[in-house]
């Protein structure tokens, strides 16, 4: 196999993505890792995929974060919206428990991936113009 020289201005297109990459995801944990509450709509999916995972398929990982006051949560699965956000959250719950950096890292690794993809969709539209990629991030 034979590797060709690297363009520079592909290494330095890559390491910019990189870059932003990279401070997008500081942040975003500075941000919000350190918030021991539920933000938004954490009251209802998180406590959704937790009781899915206790009462669908019967397991029950430990629970670091308490459930919060609305009237019927113990059993709430949220079955009026589509499953895969929630069984998403259930995977990285079961390895973590029940606790907010367990419901929030698939929002920053779903949004660097967004980054990454809007880059390489930018480039691929509008063809390998050097900082026309960036537009699309």
């Amino acid at each position: 196999m034979r590797f060709g020289k690297v363009c520079p201005i592909k290494l330095f297109s890559y390491s910019l993505l990189a870059i932003i990459v990279a401070v997008y995801t500081y942040f975003t944990v500075m941000t919000y890792a350190f918030v021991n509450a539920y933000i938004g709509d954490e009251v209802w999916y998180p406590t959704a995929a937790y009781n899915i995972l206790k009462i669908i398929f019967h397991v029950t990982p430990p629970m670091y974060f308490p459930y919060s006051n609305e009237q019927g949560i113990q059993t709430y699965v949220n079955t009026c919206h589509p499953p895969l956000a929630k069984y998403f959250m259930a995977t990285t719950i079961m390895m973590f428990g029940y606790q907010p950096f367990a419901w929030r890292i698939w929002s920053w690794v779903l949004g660097d991936l967004t980054l990454v993809v809007a880059f390489f969709l930018g480039k691929y539209l509008l063809g390998n113009q050097g900082t026309k990629a960036y537009l699309g991030v």
